[in-house]
């Protein structure tokens, strides 16, 4: 009784793991075909994506009024040519916890950067004050 249950949980752990595997190889290619509806506009060191076609639907409330500024420009080449990103992992953290980002950039984040198509960036609020010093 007990090896039958033990096949019937392993069977559906099975069946589980490819509608899983399914489930993401279906959006993955749903994603890829919607990347190729965007193009990037760099300026300086602002960056912003913008629609080239109208059949995909814009949810921002106000694009024109976020600002966002992409440092370093390069993040998604890889020499000189622009690579396709499987994962870009954003990461939220305070102006001054430089050391805690450099913690991260040394350790997991570069070995990210160096085996496959997944990058890291930092979401920093912009200081209206000068106090914590410009590091990145």
């Amino acid at each position: 009784m007990k090896n039958i249950r033990a096949s019937q949980l392993r069977l559906s752990l099975v069946i589980v793991a490819v509608v899983m595997l399914l489930w993401v190889i279906i959006h993955d290619r749903l994603n890829r075909k919607c990347t190729k509806n965007v193009s990037i506009d760099e300026g300086g060191s602002r960056i912003r994506s913008k629609k080239i076609e109208g059949n995909i639907q814009d949810n921002r409330e106000s694009p024109e009024t976020e600002d966002y500024i992409l440092h370093p420009a390069n993040l998604c080449k890889r020499e000189n040519s622009l690579i396709h990103l499987d994962y870009l992992v954003l990461i939220y953290s305070a102006p001054n916890h430089f050391d805690q980002r450099n913690a991260v950039r040394e350790t997991w984040a570069s070995d990210l950067k160096r085996r496959s198509n997944i990058r890291t960036a930092f979401l920093l609020a912009r200081m209206e004050d000068n106090k914590v010093p410009a590091r990145h």
